[in-house]
């Protein structure tokens, strides 16, 4: 069966199997209800039901029954649509990153590094300038971060 985009409307305890282990019952927006067996779709859905968020869910038939084979949290269109007018796009884990994502990643982590090895150069500095007994001031310090960040970013 394919998967479907639900919301979770209500989550209860709805009994006990024959080993003492809890089962649930899960009530759709549609008011449609299904039976979970399975602790971490259990877990999914606590997550969807307090978030307000939708689920993926994916069933299978076992016998005369459809039973939940997967639950993913997945974002509401007007998540996908916030995050895309902020110039950001949605990218799942299993979706596959095209050359340009990792191009993109790699640019901000160098930068990210660059950034912080500014930052322990301009601390450093600050702790060699008083130790000499000179005050330096936040303007002081910014101005070498950013001359290093700089140096690291262009090599000038």
């Amino acid at each position: 069966m394919p998967s479907t985009i639900k919301k979770v409307k209500s989550l209860e305890v709805a009994g006990q199997n024959k080993y003492g282990n809890d089962y649930w019952e899960v009530v759709w927006d549609d008011d449609k209800k299904d039976r979970v067996f399975d602790l971490g779709h259990y877990e999914t859905l606590c997550e969807a039901e307090e978030g307000n968020l939708n689920v993926e869910i994916e069933k299978e038939k076992k016998g005369q029954y459809w039973n939940i084979k997967n639950v993913k949290l997945v974002a509401s269109s007007e998540t996908v649509k916030e995050i895309e007018k902020q110039g950001g796009k949605l990218v799942s884990v299993e979706d596959k990153m095209t050359k340009e994502d990792w191009k993109e990643k790699d640019r901000l982590e160098r930068q990210s590094i660059h950034r912080q090895k500014a930052s322990d150069i301009g601390t450093r500095w600050c702790e060699i300038v008083i130790g000499t007994g000179t005050p330096v001031s936040t303007k002081q310090m910014m101005d070498v971060v950013k001359m290093f960040e700089h140096y690291y970013e262009t090599g000038e």
